[in-house]
């Protein structure tokens, strides 16, 4: 008895036990506040009648297994990180002292860069089902909706800086969860930003300092976006000038037939008039995607614009593309180079389209998320080639430079043209967006 009655003062100091022999992660303990003996499993355990005669601390189990890794480390910097925003190293009886939005910043980066991306990448989950674990272990929700949904609760509810710093601080691991890519990390800071200017209240421009991609993080990613460009242009894809000619009066003709089979068309009279529709589909969404298609390949648009924020205006005798959706600025016009000279014949697919895809209530990036993988699969079937709409804008820059650009009589340079056209900034001392569209050449 004397071995129990041993194991019997162990526990009573608070120790766990697991008898030799049993498995990992079995184990008794004294439970403080009744006194009496469980197992892991709350289960009630006689130990006088245990046939166990060797008990000896139970430890922990090392977690090598991705799925079940050991994340108390991450979880220890995060608390750390979390502690030092809030100011917890600084005397009980010290009067409040306001956090310089600076001093936050840098130290949330430093902790990122330094510390918490490497602990991130080696303890982890990196598959989708031990992601929603660790967003349930960090979060308590179950889902990624449901983390944005709570960090926009939690925001809006910050009544000063310091409540503020403590949010964004709890928030930032999240970009980062799940092994993700680095461009993947980028798309998740940018969401989360948004979400912040959404809240918009009087510590907006303190929380978007603070929930900012580090400097050593966005030098990566624009190092590799330079490098994907340098090679790209290297190695230019070609497309053929015939079949993106013969694409458009094709796609034309079938916007025609639909407009005027009318609005409330049916699925045998689409069929019978030769139009293309699939299976299961509606005539409103099958003349979306020729109408949208067509003018994508003519105007070079993005899918979010034609579905949502495009117009075309008329001012004096010129054209002019209204609502091109860029960083920075709400109201972008620049004139409409089109390949198709019929504008008010594209007005009208345009008014169509909006009526048969209803965007209203959506922000930009919502509609993306919604519309672009479908519209763009549905492109592929409906064209029978492989490319996508972000494809269709860098053909259509080409075409317009061969329509247009070497036929106005000046010495431009095809990037400073393409750039006008695709409505970005040229900029002689970097690589700017627009050489992305510069590697799809017609032959």
């Amino acid at each position: 008895m004397m071995t129990k009655n041993s194991a019997m003062a162990k526990l009573a100091n608070g120790v766990k036990l697991s008898a030799k022999g049993w498995e990992d992660g079995r184990y008794i303990y004294m439970d403080e506040k009744s006194g009496q003996i469980l197992d892991n499993e709350n289960k009630t355990f006689n130990l006088i009648s245990a046939k166990e005669k060797v008990w000896l601390e139970y430890k922990e189990p090392k977690k090598t297994n991705c799925s079940t890794p050991d994340n108390t480390e991450l979880i220890n910097m995060i608390k750390q990180l979390m502690d030092e925003v809030k100011g917890i190293k600084e005397a009980q009886e010290a009067q409040y002292i306001d956090i310089s939005s600076d001093d936050v910043a840098e130290d949330v980066s430093t902790a990122l860069k330094q510390d918490i991306e490497k602990s991130i990448k080696e303890n982890m989950p990196q598959d989708e089902t031990s992601l929603k674990d660790m967003i349930k272990i960090f979060y308590n929700v179950e889902s990624a909706d449901e983390v944005k949904t709570l960090f926009k609760k939690e925001l809006s509810m910050c009544e000063d800086k310091r409540d503020t710093a403590k949010v964004i601080s709890k928030f930032i691991p999240y970009c980062w969860m799940g092994g993700r890519k680095i461009k993947t990390v980028a798309r998740y800071y940018a969401d989360m930003r948004n979400i912040i200017k959404e809240v918009n209240n009087q510590f907006q421009d303190y929380s978007l300092e603070l929930f900012s991609m580090p400097q050593d993080v966005y030098e990566r990613i624009t190092k590799a976006d330079t490098k994907k460009v340098i090679d790209k242009l290297k190695d230019k894809d070609t497309f053929s000038l015939d079949e993106i000619k013969n694409l458009i009066s094709t796609l034309k003709e079938q916007c025609k037939t639909a407009l005027k089979l009318g609005e409330n068309a049916t699925i045998e009279e689409w069929k019978k008039a030769g139009l293309p529709i699939a299976k299961q589909q509606t005539v409103k969404r099958a003349r979306a995607y020729i109408f949208t298609a067509y003018l994508a390949l003519v105007t070079g648009r993005r899918i979010t614009e034609i579905l949502k924020t495009l117009s075309l205006v008329k001012k004096g005798n010129k054209w002019y593309f209204k609502g091109i959706a860029k960083k920075g600025s709400d109201e972008i016009e620049i004139p409409a180079v089109t390949l198709d000279d019929d504008i008010e014949f594209l007005n009208e697919l345009l008014t169509q389209i909006r009526k048969d895809i209803d965007t209203k209530g959506m922000n930009n990036q919502q509609v993306n998320s919604k519309y672009n993988h479908i519209f763009n699969r549905s492109l592929k079937n409906l064209t029978g080639l492989k490319y996508t709409y972000h494809d269709y804008r860098e053909i259509y820059a080409d075409l317009a430079y061969r329509e247009y650009g070497l036929k106005d009589g000046t010495d431009r340079e095809e990037i400073d043209y393409k750039s006008d056209i695709l409505g970005h900034q040229v900029d002689k001392d970097r690589l700017v967006a627009t050489e992305h569209y510069m590697t799809k050449k017609g032959e």
